[in-house]
């Protein structure tokens, strides 16, 4: 029961005041209106079944150098919704003053880019902004977040970087420290593990083996193995390093030819291009120079490669920068995948972040004929 019965009574009254000095009251009350409210309690039905909650979508997160790549997807069904990229300008910042002091110190001037005030504000910044921006996906999309385990190969800022996901991650994903338990415990109001209703996972020995299935413990987010996802074509699921340096150790003095196409043969039925930046006139360059236009790799590779040098030359088409001069993004935040019968172009943040949800999908969770 809510409230206690009450009457409350209001009663309003004139006020007349008189300066005549014949009068013997000069003031007078006289009584006018009365208003009655009546509170009557009443009784909530309260459910003694805690509601039911569920999350129906998670969201896998890429952590780049300047934002984060994210793609959405559905539980039931695993079907890919929704995916992109967002810029954070503090991670920017960020950079942008580690590579300022890098080129401004000493040759002996070491950095303590720990103990530096200005650098610990800047990156408190950027895990405010980030872990905001994870939240506010989840929240979106009712969606528990996946990361990679570890993130690395930056090209700017790489330290940094580093300490800012890492300190992202332990407010998501699990760890057997107890100040990053009581951290993550303090974001999420003292929450530390949840389990899904619905979906399972492969449980495993210390050899990676399969030994059951198990229930989908979330802290609230998850954790997958990040070999191959930045290289990996998000549309046809392939790594053209993968197959190449399994060519080599079939023979490790193979040499890769390009045909009259300019394809190279990375197994029976895949082939790729390889690309190298057109000889431009001064002429020209300088005309992209004005429109504000990177040059960009377009023209076919058709030169002998040997051994490690196909490696190499894979690595460095997959990305590349961006066309316009005018953009903040990276030198390698574009992604281009070499198949020739695929040829898909887009982020590499978010191209990443739809490997990671499709790997975790597929390595992680039971499937119902497992």
């Amino acid at each position: 029961v809510i409230g206690d019965i009450t009457l409350i009574i209001d009663q309003r009254v004139r006020q007349n005041v008189s300066q005549s000095s014949s009068e013997d009251k000069p003031i007078s009350f006289n009584p006018h209106k009365v208003d009655m409210t009546l509170a009557v309690p009443f009784t909530e039905k309260m459910s003694d079944e805690e509601p039911e909650f569920t999350l129906d979508h998670f969201v896998a997160i890429d952590l780049g150098e300047v934002g984060i790549g994210y793609s959405i997807y559905k539980v039931e069904g695993f079907a890919l919704i929704k995916s992109g990229s967002i810029p954070i300008r503090s991670i920017r910042n960020l950079i942008y003053s580690v590579n300022r002091h890098r080129k401004s110190r000493q040759p002996r001037q070491k950095f303590q880019a720990s103990y530096n005030p200005l650098l610990a504000q800047l990156r408190k910044n950027a895990i405010g902004d980030t872990l905001g921006v994870v939240d506010g996906l989840m929240e979106q999309f009712n969606a528990f977040p996946i990361f990679e385990s570890s993130v690395g190969n930056f090209e700017s800022g790489s330290n940094q970087v580093k300490m800012v996901y890492a300190s992202i991650l332990k407010h998501y994903t699990y760890s057997e420290i107890d100040a990053h338990e009581k951290e993550r415990g303090h974001h999420w109001c003292g929450g530390l593990r949840w389990q899904h209703p619905t979906l399972k996972v492969h449980k495993k020995n210390k050899n990676g083996e399969k030994t059951g299935i198990g229930e989908l413990n979330l802290f609230p987010g998850c954790m997958v193995n990040p070999a191959g996802t930045s290289q990996t074509c998000s549309k046809c699921h392939r790594n053209p390093i993968e197959m190449a340096e399994k060519k080599l150790k079939e023979d490790s003095k193979h040499v890769f030819t390009a045909n009259s196409e300019g394809q190279y043969e990375l197994s029976g039925e895949d082939s790729i291009y390889l690309y190298t930046r057109p000889k431009l006139s001064t002429k020209d360059i300088n005309k992209l120079r004005r429109q504000k236009i990177n040059r960009l790799p377009t023209d076919k590779l058709t030169k002998k490669l040997k051994g490690e040098e196909m490696v190499k030359a894979i690595k460095s088409c997959l990305r590349h920068k961006q066309q316009s001069t005018r953009s903040k993004d990276t030198m390698q935040s574009r992604y281009r995948c070499l198949f020739t019968d695929c040829g898909q172009s887009m982020h590499a943040d978010e191209n990443a972040a739809i490997n990671i949800g499709y790997k975790w999908h597929k390595e992680i969770i039971a499937q119902e004929t497992d």
